[in-house]
C-alpha cells in the first residue's frame, strides 16, 4: 500500500512538474530572460486592471478597510464596488505575501504561470478516478490546461478565467455522487459547498457557467437512464442540501454586497459581449492548417501579446478525427455521451446569439443574421451578465474528459480488459506489442501537442514595465486621500496611471478608473473618465466645439465637486497644445514637466516635498 501511494505521489508531482515546464516556456520571456518583478505583457487594458485587483486586497487587509469596496478608484463619483470587477480576491489573498515583498507585477506573472498547471493539475487529478490509462490522463490534463481559450487569456492575466480548478473538481465530486455507492452523499455535499465558496471569491462567471454545465449535463444523464437518476434523487438531495446550505451561510453578506450593495449595477454591464461574439465561428473548429490560423476573425490582440493563434474553440482536424473514431470502443459508454452533449451545448452558447460577419464590431444587432440559442437567455437575471464566449470552458472540459476516455477505452480494447481498474491485469496484447503500445501514445499525446502548441506562437511577447519619475519618487510624499486626474482620459493612459498606481502601493486615489460602475448611462460598463464631466469637456475643447473660456469655470467647479488634488498629462500627448494652456488658465499656474509628465498641483492642495 505504501509503495502505490508513493508511486501515485510521484507521479503527480511528475505531472505537475511537466505542466509548470510548459508554462516556464509559454513565459520563457519573464522568468528566464526578463524579470519577473517588472516584465509584463503590457500595463494596459486587463493586465493593468489585474494588477490594481493584486495590490488591492493586501492594502485593504493592512489599512482594515473593507475589500469588497473602495474610494482609491471612481474616487469623486463614489467609489468602486468590487465585487463588480473581475473576481479574483481569491489569487489577491493567496498573492499577498509575493504582492508586498515583490510587487503586483510579480504576483501577476506567478497567477499567470499557475493558471494553466493548476488547472491541468486538477483535471488530472479528477479523470484518475474514472479513467485508468495514464498516458490519456496526462494528454487530457495538457488539453485542458493549454487549451487555446487558455492561452488566449493567459497573457491579459484575467485569473478569474484562468485558475480553472472549480469544473473538473465539480465533475469529480458529481461522478462519485451519482456513480461510487461507497462515498456519502453529505461528504460530497460539504466538499461541493466549500469548492462553491472558494470559486465565488475566484469569478462568479465561472462559478455560474459551470452551475449551468451541472444543469445540462444532469438533463442529459437522466435523459439516458431515466430509472438510475430516479433512484439517485435521495442521494442528489441530500448532497444540495449541504452544498446550498454552507453556500448561503457563507456568502450571505458578499452576495448582498455585489447585488444590493453601494455602487452596485443595475442591467447589464457589457451588452455587446452578451449579444454577440467575434472571437468564435464555426469554422474556426475544424481549421487544419495553422497555417490558415491567421483571417479576420482572430482578435488584434494576439498581434500585441504574441500569442497568434486561433479562437477560443480551435479543436483542430486530428482531435476531431481521433475522437470520432474512437467512437467504437466507447458508443455504449453514457459518460462519453454525456460529455457530448454537454460540449455540444456549451459550443452552441458561446458564439453568442447572434453570427456576425467576421471584422464587423457593433454593439447593435444587424438585421439579416443568424439568431442563435444564447439570445433566449440575454435578458434573464444573472444568465445577462455572462460572456457567452466563456463556455468554451466547459467545451473543453467535456473535450479533454472524451480524449481521456477514448485513449483508455482503446487500451482496454487492446488488452483485452474489461471495464474498470481490472483492465490493469486484462491482457499482454500490448505488453507483447511495444510498437503499437508506442504509437498509440504517440497518438494521443501528439494528437494534444499538435493542436495546442501547433497552433500558436510562443512564448509570449511581453515587455519591461517602465514608471515616470513622478511616481516612483513624488507620489509616495502625496498626502494621504490626495485624489489625482489623468488628462487626456484616454483608454491606454487611464489603465498605466492604475498599474503604476497599484505598483507604488497604492499611495493615492484616482479619479475615473478602468472599472465597472454605474453612471448616469445605464447599463454601465468600464468607465475610463469621471463620468459627469473630463471626457465631454476635453472632447468639446479638443474638437473645437466649445470656446475654452466658456469651459473655464465649468472645469474649475468639476475640479473641486471631484476633490482633485493633482493633475497629470502626459507631454507627448496629441491634444497637449491644446489642453496644457487650458488647465493651465484654470488653475492659474503652470504645470511642472517631471519624467515625461505635466503636472499639476490643484491651488489650495498641498504639494509634494
Amino acid at each position: 500500500m505504501g509503495s502505490l501511494r508513493g508511486r501515485s505521489i510521484g507521479l503527480h508531482l511528475g505531472v505537475l512538474a511537466g505542466l509548470a515546464s510548459l508554462a516556464v516556456l509559454a513565459w520563457w520571456r519573464v522568468w528566464v530572460t526578463g524579470h519577473p518583478t517588472s516584465t509584463i505583457t503590457c500595463a494596459c487594458g486587463d493586465p493593468s486592471h489585474e494588477l490594481w485587483l493584486l495590490a488591492w486586497v493586501p492594502y485593504a487587509l493592512s489599512h482594515g478597510t473593507n475589500p469588497l469596496f473602495t474610494h482609491l478608484l471612481e474616487a469623486g463619483q463614489g467609489g468602486m464596488n468590487v465585487m463588480w470587477d473581475p473576481d479574483n480576491m481569491l489569487a489577491s489573498l493567496l498573492l499577498s505575501p509575493v504582492t508586498v515583498l515583490f510587487g503586483p507585477i510579480a504576483s501577476f506573472n506567478v497567477a499567470a504561470l499557475i493558471g494553466p498547471v493548476l488547472s491541468g493539475w486538477c483535471f488530472f487529478f479528477a479523470i484518475r478516478r474514472i479513467t485508468c490509462f495514464v498516458p490519456g490522463q496526462v494528454a487530457g490534463a495538457l488539453l485542458y490546461g493549454f487549451s487555446p481559450f487558455m492561452i488566449w487569456n493567459d497573457p491579459y492575466g484575467n485569473i478569474n478565467i484562468t485558475w480553472l480548478f472549480f469544473p473538473p473538481l465539480v465533475f469529480l465530486l458529481l461522478y462519485q455522487l451519482c456513480l461510487v455507492p461507497s462515498r456519502r452523499p453529505a461528504v460530497i455535499g460539504r466538499w461541493l459547498g466549500g469548492a462553491v465558496v472558494v470559486q465565488f471569491f475566484c469569478g462568479t462567471e465561472v462559478l455560474t457557467i459551470t452551475a449551468i454545465g451541472v444543469v445540462i449535463g444532469g438533463a442529459i444523464a437522466a435523459a439516458l437512464a431515466p430509472s438510475a437518476a430516479w433512484a439517485l434523487r435521495r442521494r442528489i438531495g441530500v448532497a444540495t442540501t449541504w452544498t446550498v446550505g454552507i453556500a448561503v451561510c457563507v456568502l450571505a453578506y458578499p452576495a448582498w454586497f455585489a447585488l444590493f450593495g453601494p455602487r452596485h449595477i443595475v442591467g447589464v454591464p457589457a451588452p455587446s459581449l452578451n449579444l454577440q461574439n467575434h472571437g468564435v465561428a464555426p469554422s474556426t473548429i475544424l481549421t487544419v492548417s495553422p497555417q490558415l490560423l491567421h483571417p479576420s476573425w482572430i482578435n488584434a490582440a494576439y498581434g500585441y501579446y504574441g500569442a497568434a493563434g486561433p479562437s477560443f474553440l480551435y479543436l483542430g482536424f486530428g482531435l476531431v478525427t481521433f475522437l470520432a473514431i474512437s467512437a467504437i470502443v466507447w458508443y455504449r459508454d453514457r459518460l462519453a455521451w454525456v460529455m457530448i452533449g454537454l460540449g455540444g451545448v456549451a459550443t452552441l452558447f458561446s458564439l453568442g446569439s447572434v453570427i456576425v460577419p467576421a471584422g464587423i464590431v457593433n454593439d447593435a444587432v444587424p438585421t439579416g443574421r443568424w439568431w442563435l440559442v444564447w439570445r433566449l437567455f440575454i435578458h434573464v437575471p444573472v444568465l445577462e451578465d455572462i460572456t457567452p464566449s466563456k463556455f468554451a470552458i466547459l467545451a473543453w472540459l467535456a473535450v479533454a474528459v472524451l480524449l481521456a476516455i477514448s485513449a483508455d477505452r482503446w487500451w482496454q480494447f487492446g488488452t483485452k480488459g474489461t471495464r474498470g481498474r481490472s483492465a490493469r491485469h486484462g491482457g499482454s496484447w500490448f505488453a507483447s506489442r511495444p510498437a503499437v503500445w508506442g504509437s498509440v501514445i504517440t497518438l494521443t499525446l501528439g494528437t494534444v501537442l499538435w493542436t495546442v502548441a501547433g497552433a500558436y506562437t510562443l512564448p509570449f511577447v511581453v515587455h519591461q514595465n517602465v514608471m515616470p519619475v513622478w511616481f516612483t519618487k513624488d507620489a509616495s510624499h502625496l498626502p494621504v486621500g490626495t485624489r489625482v486626474l489623468v488628462l487626456p482620459t484616454g483608454f491606454v493612459t487611464i489603465t498605466q496611471v492604475m498599474s503604476w498606481q497599484a505598483e507604488t502601493g497604492l499611495p493615492f486615489a484616482l479619479e475615473g478608473g478602468y472599472a465597472v460602475v454605474p453612471d448616469s448611462n445605464s447599463p454601465p460598463y468600464s468607465s475610463l473618465a469621471p463620468p459627469d464631466a473630463a471626457a465631454a469637456i476635453l472632447d468639446g475643447l479638443t474638437s473645437g466645439k466649445r470656446e475654452p473660456l466658456s469651459l473655464t469655470a465649468e472645469v474649475r467647479s468639476a475640479l473641486d465637486r471631484w476633490g482633485v488634488g493633482v493633475i497629470i498629462m502626459n507631454e507627448k500627448s496629441a491634444d497637449s497644445d491644446n489642453i496644457k494652456p487650458f488647465i493651465t488658465t484654470v488653475l492659474g499656474q503652470a504645470p511642472q514637466p517631471v519624467g515625461g509628465l505635466w503636472v499639476w498641483i490643484v491651488p489650495g492642495k498641498e504639494p509634494p516635498p
